[in-house]
């Protein structure tokens, strides 16, 4: 199940900027030092992942990537995939800490995979958009 585990990431990675199982950018490839994948939801036509890692300067990331026909009827044709990332610096994760409820010294990548999994993706992205966490929000689509 999504967030069960949190497992430590390879820091190799393709000469593409692709990490691991994920297709989505990653602002610092190669760093990752633990992540957890939030959802891997894969339907004909329709593809939905998301991870988010913590990086080796203290950094979190939450990256996704949707594809499929749901993409292109939003985006229009030929426009089938959409890839994202927030990016929480080290200095801005005890406010992340402190919006998911948590304390220093939690595990911040349980925290999210927990809210993730209570509330939902489109919670957790207002959450990392919203005051006091003020991710960096990144995403493009093909």
């Amino acid at each position: 199940m999504p967030g069960d585990s949190v497992e430590p990431m390879e820091s190799e990675h393709d000469p593409s900027g692709r990490t691991g199982a994920s297709s989505a950018p990653d602002p610092q490839v190669g760093r990752d030092v633990r992540r957890v994948v939030l959802c891997d939801r894969r339907d004909p036509g329709d593809r939905s992942y998301s991870e988010a890692a913590i990086q080796a300067d203290g950094t979190v990331t939450v990256i996704g990537e949707d594809s499929g026909t749901p993409v292109e009827e939003f985006f229009g044709p030929g426009l089938g995939d959409y890839e994202w990332v927030y990016e929480v610096t080290a200095d801005h994760v005890p406010h992340l800490l402190q919006a998911l409820g948590g304390t220093p010294g939690d595990d911040v990548l349980a925290l999210i995979a927990g809210f993730h999994e209570s509330r939902g993706a489109a919670a957790l992205g207002q959450l990392l958009r919203d005051e006091p966490v003020r991710a960096a929000f990144h995403s493009f689509n093909t």
